[in-house]
């Protein structure tokens, strides 16, 4: 192994054909999941169909581990809302929740 890591450390060529092997591997991972999802199609029984849905998952989960940026699961958070910040009661409320989520303590903790 420690060959390995010498070859890529000090040959970038090789070091870009390694990557890419490795993407190509990651990359088959899913396609054989598609593949074992069409052969659940013609599944003769539940347990034929179970079987190839269990493994095409693994496959899928499999993928995702080896390259999360590529074929993990995707977390978007959108947020909305209106603050009136001319309201001063609002106003205390966000920065008194700004100071503790930094660690902080307000000015009416400190009174």
């Amino acid at each position: 192994m420690d060959a390995l890591y010498y070859a890529i450390s000090t040959m970038a060529d090789f070091a870009e054909r390694y990557r890419d092997a490795k993407q190509a591997a990651v990359d088959a991972l899913v396609d054989r999941a598609s593949e074992v999802n069409e052969m659940a199609l013609g599944a003769e029984t539940g347990a034929a169909v179970a079987a190839h849905k269990h493994l095409a998952d693994a496959l899928r989960w499999e993928a995702a581990r080896r390259a999360p940026q590529k074929w993990g699961e995707k977390a978007s958070i959108e947020v909305t809302g209106k603050v009136d910040m001319d309201d001063p009661a609002e106003l205390a409320k966000r920065l008194a929740f700004l100071e503790a989520l930094k660690g902080g303590s307000s000015e009416e903790d400190e009174d």
